[in-house]
Formats: structure tokens, sequence, C-alpha cells
């Protein structure tokens, strides 16, 4: 049977602090809330809708590529002789020119637009993933890091408290001046580590505020390692908005390549314009048509180097894709083992902590009977810190791998781990 603790003693035992434990139902709320505010203050996803808007008007207006181009002029000479007005005329004239034929480079840069267009449209989406894992990450940074805080100024308490005690045995006479000495300088050591903690909770306020968010709702880990969530089976097939957006990047670069190409090919128009002089009266109406063919031959080499440079545009989205198409199918596995440890990493890091707290008990009452010294005590107090901030990394290890699944199956997170 355990001996109870002195009333004395109740401050050398550092408890969980809140922050530690699990609220699956209101701290994800909470969160979930604060990724939509991370959203709706981004400066990226607007960035996004206007690149995506362009790319809509650029697709619509490669499909117009099979009617006419049309146009309206008017017009006044005025001719003088000896600096005497001699002939003034007026004259309307509507134009109207069509391609018949170019090589097909009007159907492959229409296609290029429309792959595009799919690009910008994968692109919404992959910005507001990356969009959620950076504020996934400031938010869980700041609650390792607060969490770090408390732990660092629970710490400082329990060594003042264990200076005072080992003070009051040397004046007894029942401890040495050097150890006194020693935890004097320990503690001088824990107060720079408070302040050195609150300099990063600090930083990481400003960091969330140049998102133009100024506060944060979650204030406790909003997932628990116990929850049942459909994403730790491991995706078949999965591609993720990133990698769909590079693949159809490289679409879009291989029809514009094509499209260079056919400026080699000949080109034939068809063009007819109507005129009528003067305005007023409408005396003269003319039309005139036209059937033109024209061959290339000679560009001083402007279209071997465009044709060359839209080839090198392909070849360098192409490699971004296979890179890309590679990494995410081996990072699917590498995840799902990572996720995997990390929850196994959480469950020993909070039955590690129980049980340095509970040696701690022993160990304060072993230095108040005088059976062990300040050494050893100093020993099992750093022991217990570092499990606090197991604890915390764990827990840190954790959410963000649960982020990083969501991003590479392609959800949000309010979707994919609700």
């Amino acid at each position: 049977m355990k001996r109870p603790i002195k009333k004395g003693l109740a401050i050398l035992i550092p408890m969980l602090h809140p922050v530690c434990l699990l609220a699956a139902g209101p701290a994800a709320t909470s969160y979930f809330q604060d990724i939509t505010h991370f959203r709706n203050q981004s400066l990226a996803l607007k960035l996004s809708q206007g690149q995506f808007q362009a790319a809509e008007d650029l697709r619509f207006s490669k499909r117009l590529f099979w009617t006419p181009t049309v146009s309206l002029s008017a017009g006044q000479q005025l001719e003088k002789i000896n600096s005497e007005p001699s002939v003034t005329s007026t004259s309307g004239t509507a134009t109207a020119s069509l391609n018949l034929f170019r090589g097909f480079a009007d159907w492959r840069k229409m296609e290029g637009a429309d792959a595009a267009y799919k690009a910008f449209d994968k692109g919404r989406l992959a910005d507001q993933l990356l969009v959620e894992i950076g504020a996934s990450d400031l938010i869980f940074k700041r609650l390792y890091l607060k969490q770090g805080f408390l732990v660092q100024k629970e710490f400082l308490k329990m060594k003042e408290e264990s200076l005072k005690l080992l003070k009051e045995k040397y004046t007894a006479g029942r401890a040495p001046l050097q150890e006194v000495k020693k935890f004097e300088v320990d503690l001088s050591q824990q107060r720079q580590k408070l302040r050195d903690s609150e300099l990063e909770l600090d930083e990481n306020s400003i960091e969330i505020q140049t998102q133009f968010v100024e506060t944060i709702q979650t204030e406790a880990w909003p997932f628990s390692e116990n929850d049942k969530m459909g994403l730790l089976a491991k995706p078949n097939n999965l591609s993720s908005p990133i990698l769909e957006k590079k693949y159809w990047l490289m679409r879009s670069e291989e029809m514009d390549w094509k499209a260079a190409k056919s400026a080699y090919w000949p080109e034939l128009n068809f063009s007819v314009q109507y005129q009528v002089t003067p305005l007023d009266s409408q005396t003269t109406r003319q039309t005139l048509s036209m059937l033109s063919v024209s061959l290339p031959l000679w560009s001083r080499f402007e279209t071997a180097a465009a044709v060359s440079s839209a080839y090198s545009g392909f070849l360098q989205s192409q490699t971004e894709y296979q890179t890309a198409e590679r990494e995410e199918s081996l990072r699917q596995t590498f995840l799902i083992k990572k996720l995997n440890f990390a929850r196994e990493g959480l469950v020993d890091s909070k039955k590690n902590l129980e049980r340095s707290k509970d040696l701690y008990r022993d160990y304060v009452r072993s230095f108040r009977a005088g059976r062990l010294s300040s050494n050893d005590l100093f020993l099992e107090q750093n022991r217990l810190l570092e499990s606090e901030s197991n604890l915390a990394l764990s827990q840190l290890q954790f959410h963000q791998t649960l982020v990083e699944i969501c991003a590479l199956k392609g959800e949000s997170v309010s979707s994919c781990l609700k």
C-alpha cells in the first residue's frame, strides 16, 4: 500500500496540463472553424480563383476558333491641291476573315486551353489543401508550443520548491553546499528555458497573424488516437489534386508544342470586304472576296526555335509530373505506416508519462527521507520533463500525419476527418 503524499510535496509533482487531454468533440469543431477562417483569409486562394477565371476565359476564346473575325471601320478622306481642299469623301468598310487551314494549330491550341483550364480547376483544390496543411501546421504547432511552455512553467515551480527543500536540508546539516549551488544553477537554466519557450510561442502567434488570422479557437488536440477514421485504410489508385494539376499542365504544354509545329504547314485563309462610299449617299458599293494561300519558306529559323522552346517546356512539365507520380505512389504506403507508428507512439507516451509521474513521487519520498541524493532527484526531474516533451511531440506528429494523408487523398480536413 502506497503512503499518502505529504501536503508540502504536491507542488513537486507536475500534473498533466489540460492542453494534453483530448476533446474530440468541441476541440475538433473549433479546429474545423479555424481551418475555414484560414481559407477565407487566404490571399493565395483568391489568386488561385483569379487564375482559374483567366483560364476559363482563354478556353472559351479558343473554342471559337472556327468562327470568322469581323470588323467595321469608317473613315474620311480629304485631298488638298495648292493648300486648297479639293475632294472630300467618306467611306464605311465591313471585313470578315476566316482561317480554313493552319496545320490544325487552332485545334491544338483549343485542346491546350482545355487542359490548362482543367489544370487550374485542380489547382484550386490543390491550393486549398496546401492552405489547410499550412494552417493545420500552425495550429498544431501552437498547441505543441503552448504545452511546452506550460510544462516549463510547472517545472520552474517544481525546481523552486526542490531548491527550497534542499536549503532546509542544508541548514539542518543534511546536505552539502555544493548540491545547493548545483540546484541554483539548474534553476537559472530553467528560467532561461521558460523565456525561450515563451518567445517561440510569440513567434508562432506572429506567423498566424501574417496569414491575416488574429486568433485561433483551438485550445486542445482535436483528435484521439482511438478515433475510427476511414483514412487509416490504405488508399487504392490514389491521385491527389496536386498530381492531377501537374498532369493537365503537361498536356497543355504538349498541345502548345504541337501547335508550334503547325507553323511548318501552309496556311489557307478566306476574307470578304464590303465597302460603301460615300456614307451619306452610298453611291458606290464594292465587294471584295479573296482566298489566299501562304507557304512558309524561310523564317530565319524562328519557327524552329519556337518549336524547340515549346518542346523544352513540354519535357520539363513531363519530368515534373512523372517525378511527382512516382513520389506520390511511394508516399501512400509510407504515410499509412507513419500514422500507425505515430498512433502507437502517442499511446506509449501517455503510459510512459504516468509511469514517470509515479516514479517521481517515489523519488520525492525517498529524497525527503534522506535515502536518495539531490543528484538522483535532479536526474528524475529531467526524466519527467522528457516524458512530458515526448507526449507533446507525439501529439504533434500524430495530428500532422492525419492532415498529410487527407491532402494525399485530395480531401479537405473537414470532410476527411469528421
